[in-house]
């Protein structure tokens, strides 16, 4: 399961707070702009602790935002600056491990995936009330995406042990989709064999889901008494056909990385992006990964040495936006680069958690310690 590594010490959070008060709700620090783009603050609205979750309402109009601890969802409206709704979690899911906002393409809902017991919630993005809550005996939520016509959920759960300590018999299914008009379950698929999953993307056109994750293999320790020691073996994104739930192209990423962060599709759903922590922290890597989707052919890469935490394209495909925090987990940036990562056209000193981008592509959101700072796009 997926555990939440953004999480700090306190005084290090004292001290992100103490920056984001310097900043308060005036401009980010140290704006640079090679590309002479157009980008001004729109927004900003305090938030009680780290946001780790951002969605766009699909008309512009509101955004919801989860934090690290904090039950509640908050839904903004960008027009007031107000919070307008507050979303309480159901049940008592482990408030650390992570969270994701979803909003239907139609509007209707607003999803969150979270740990268990309580995994899924779906609300009226209307009214705010609960329509359903989806517990299952799998463990914790890995990601949820709403398909094009909103007609379906699909979701992605952490591989579970195949029984429980009673020795009861447990699902194992990796991904599940959902019929958003019964709520019912009406498909699944199961994980390859020693895959444990850390991302999920859906493509635009939605035919594909992504899912990223690390290949864990077992080592034999000892024989007598018989002792094994997980071992990470290799990143893997598997691009799988959602009519037939089958997979249809493996990309195996070098073992430089100990989680997947973020994974994205380009909005004409041929390319694949993955941001990724690094086993090393004081150590430059390719943090950032860009592939084509049909042929698996790598077609860019980002050196850095920041925890890569969330990564983004504009609906209109003229931008790629990235952001994160540094090694010391402050000092991060949000940076706005050409669709095909090749040059840095915008980039603000902004910790950033979360990013979310508007549909119209005018807006994007960052989360960070204690704040969210809207941008737009002109």
């Amino acid at each position: 399961m997926r555990l939440r590594n953004t999480l700090k010490p306190i005084a290090l959070y004292a001290l992100l707070l103490a920056s984001v008060f310097f900043a308060g709700a005036g401009c980010a620090l140290n704006i640079e702009n090679p590309g002479h783009i157009a980008v001004t603050q729109a927004a900003y609205f305090p938030e009680t602790l780290e946001v780790t979750a951002l969605a766009f309402s699909p008309d512009g109009k509101q955004l919801a935002a989860a934090n690290a601890v904090d039950r509640p969802i908050h839904v903004w409206s960008l027009a007031s600056g107000e919070i307008v709704r507050t979303l309480k979690k159901p049940g008592t899911a482990d408030p650390t491990l992570f969270d994701q906002l979803r909003y239907s393409p139609d509007g209707r809902f607003l999803a969150s995936i979270q740990g268990p017991p309580e995994v899924i919630a779906v609300w009226s993005a209307a009214t705010g009330k609960l329509i359903k809550q989806i517990t299952t005996n799998i463990g914790g939520g890995v990601g949820i995406a709403f398909t094009p016509d909103s007609r379906r959920l699909v979701a992605a759960f952490d591989r579970p042990p195949k029984q429980d300590y009673r020795g009861r018999k447990l699902d194992a299914y990796m991904l599940a989709v959902y019929d958003t008009a019964t709520w019912r379950r009406i498909a699944t698929f199961n994980a390859p064999r020693y895959f444990s999953p850390d991302e999920l993307a859906l493509s635009p056109n939605g035919r594909f889901v992504a899912v990223g994750g690390l290949r864990i293999v077992p080592q034999l320790l000892s024989r007598n008494p018989p002792m094994w020691k997980p071992v990470i073996a290799e990143v893997r994104i598997l691009i799988i056909d959602l009519a037939r739930l089958k997979v249809v192209r493996t990309i195996i990423v070098r073992a430089e990385h100990y989680s997947i962060r973020a994974l994205v599709w380009s909005p004409d759903s041929r390319y694949i992006a993955y941001s990724a922590a690094p086993i090393n922290k004081f150590k430059a890597f390719k943090a950032i990964k860009i592939w084509n989707a049909a042929t698996g052919k790598l077609t860019a890469t980002e050196i850095a040495f920041e925890d890569i935490s969330a990564i983004g394209y504009t609906p209109d495909g003229r931008y790629f936006l990235d952001g994160g925090f540094n090694i010391n987990g402050i000092d991060g940036k949000i940076r706005i680069w050409d669709a095909a990562h090749r040059r840095l056209l915008w980039s603000a000193q902004e910790n950033t958690e979360a990013l979310a981008v508007s549909r119209d592509s005018r807006l994007f959101a960052v989360g960070g310690p204690g704040y969210i700072r809207v941008w737009r796009l002109k």
